[in-house]
């Protein structure tokens, strides 16, 4: 099923102006870079899940600082057909850095049986305290189903627990949690391999001791997903692509998603 997250950290001082929700975008996980343009194109894998991250300005705050907003959003076909519907999901937010503006985040889960083509999303603000709405729609794609990496995250902690960017400090720890999903199975066994690389602005693979692993059916019985997670330590300032790869022995097939690293000193 769809589901929804919201996540803020910042909020308006002063309402100055009408209710606005700006810079929505996909992202590679919740706190992640944006989905490159030929990767929004492709489309999501049924099974995948889409995280959109966007800000909102203008809301109206009390003497605190605190304002309640909410947060509701609904799918439909390219018919127009209602898919899925939900929310609002109403928080209370603070200004906590007098920023102007505060960050949010929501992600769907694309259901299995996701039928291929072209759907609309429509995100709804609700600014709890003026009744005023802002609304943002946006198209999305549903593409065949095919091995593939989906769930694709990077987090500060091995459990998955912390999100995080995919910009870190020197000797900053990150791990990416990830699985591989619409893979082939003899008898009721899979075979499944994953590796890690990074690449330099050149190409040029750099991880010294390359990672791979099996990846299993994940701890429910016939799962659809076969979930895997790597860990890098950085101890090397510079912008690099991170790479995974994916090969379903059983199918002869393999797949690759890839995002942008930056290390920087702290």
């Amino acid at each position: 099923m769809l589901s929804l997250s919201l996540a803020v950290s910042a909020f308006l001082v002063a309402q100055a102006g009408p209710l606005e929700v700006a810079n929505v975008r996909p992202t590679v996980g919740p706190l992640g870079p944006t989905v490159s343009k030929a990767d929004r194109e492709h489309g999501r894998l049924p099974g995948d899940q889409a995280w959109f991250a966007f800000e909102v300005k203008n809301a109206k705050t009390d003497a605190q600082g605190k304002a309640k907003i909410g947060l509701s959003y609904e799918v439909t076909d390219s018919d127009g057909s209602p898919i899925f519907k939900e929310g609002p999901s109403v928080g209370e937010l603070f200004d906590f850095l007098g920023s102007g503006s505060f960050p949010g985040m929501m992600h769907l889960d694309v259901p299995m049986d996701a039928k291929p083509g072209i759907y609309d999303v429509k995100l709804t603000i609700t600014d709890m305290a003026t009744k005023k709405d802002a609304v943002h729609q946006a198209k999305g794609k549903v593409r065949e189903p095919e091995f593939g990496i989906v769930r694709v995250a990077v987090f500060a902690d091995p459990l998955g627990r912390v999100p995080s960017p995919s910009v870190g400090v020197l000797g900053q720890n990150l791990f990416i949690r990830f699985a591989a999903i619409h893979f082939g199975k003899k008898g009721k066994e899979s075979n499944i391999e994953a590796a890690l690389k990074v690449l330099d602005s050149d190409g040029k693979n750099i991880l010294v001791h390359g990672q791979t692993k099996k990846l299993g059916g994940g701890l429910v019985p016939d799962s659809p997903w076969a979930p895997g997670d790597f860990g890098l330590t950085l101890n090397r300032v510079g912008e690099f692509t991170v790479e995974i790869h994916a090969e379903d022995k059983v199918a002869n097939k393999s797949a690759k998603m890839s995002f942008p690293l930056r290390v920087v000193t702290p």
